[in-house]
């Protein structure tokens, strides 16, 4: 993972842009577009709703297969710890977002992210 460069990694949003256009979309079907829209847009382009992945895990998160906790801590679904184990190697128990990185707002982006998941899981 230490060798993977900038220009190779995505910026993957926490709190899912399709997401925030659902929501987007039924604030004006309520009136309520004045209050939301600032802060759905800024969401969209928040720093503390963007983590850098390669794109292969980009693609895992965007579906839940692998996540972060509260803590910042790297899970997945318990259906591929096997592949986890192989992608990742010994540092997949390590694998988390820094502290300084992951603020309150953070926090929040996660829980909103896992708040659907409903498989085995696997938190390290």
């Amino acid at each position: 993972l230490n060798n993977i460069r900038f220009k190779d990694l995505d910026a993957c949003h926490i709190y899912d842009i399709e997401k925030i256009k659902v929501e987007l979309r039924e604030s004006f079907s309520q009136g309520r577009q004045k209050e939301t829209f600032p802060r759905l847009l800024e969401l969209s382009k928040n720093h503390n709703n963007c983590l850098f992945m390669n794109p292969l895990c980009h693609r895992m998160f965007d579906r839940l297969e692998i996540w972060f906790n509260n803590d910042g801590k790297l899970c997945y679904r318990h259906e591929i710890e096997k592949w986890v184990k192989m992608f990742f190697g010994d540092d997949v128990n390590n694998i988390r977002i820094k502290p300084e990185i992951l603020t309150e707002e953070m926090k929040d982006n996660l829980k909103k992210k896992i708040s659907n998941i409903i498989d085995p899981i696997i938190q390290n």
